[in-house]
């Protein structure tokens, strides 16, 4: 029975110490207003850009990190904006699913469903990038 106690305790102590667990940072990078933009806001916004275009990826990644931190500084300063202005901004569902679709028609996304298992498959949330059309 002590040799039973004793080969459990080192399998679970080899799970433990020889597990392969990986994990990303996450830091607040910048400040607009009283928006932030996170170090994982940037990497979901380096794979939204690849998606879209399929250059963006041949690029240095210094370059392609400018480039997404500066169109994620550019999108909370129209969020801010807009804010200012109106309460809420509302699309037509219906409109919105039209302008998805034509927009992403180069990844062969023909349906919302298509839409979503798309960018769910590359650990992005689909409600972020309509989000981003509005």
């Amino acid at each position: 029975m002590k040799n039973f106690k004793k080969i459990i305790l080192i399998f679970f102590y080899s799970l433990i110490v020889f597990s392969n667990a990986t994990a990303i940072e996450n830091k607040i990078l910048f400040k607009v207003n009283n928006e932030i933009i996170t170090s994982i806001d940037i990497l979901t916004e380096l794979k939204y850009l690849s998606t879209i275009n399929n250059d963006f990826n041949k690029m240095p990644k210094k370059q392609a990190f400018e480039i997404a931190k500066k169109s994620l500084i550019r999108e909370k300063i129209k969020e801010i904006e807009l804010k200012k202005i109106f309460k809420e901004i509302k699309v037509d569902e219906k409109f919105l699913n039209n302008l998805l679709i034509n927009h992403l028609e180069s990844a062969d996304i023909k349906s919302i469903y298509d839409f979503e298992k798309y960018f769910l498959l590359l650990d992005i949330s689909p409600n972020l990038i309509k989000k981003k059309l509005v």
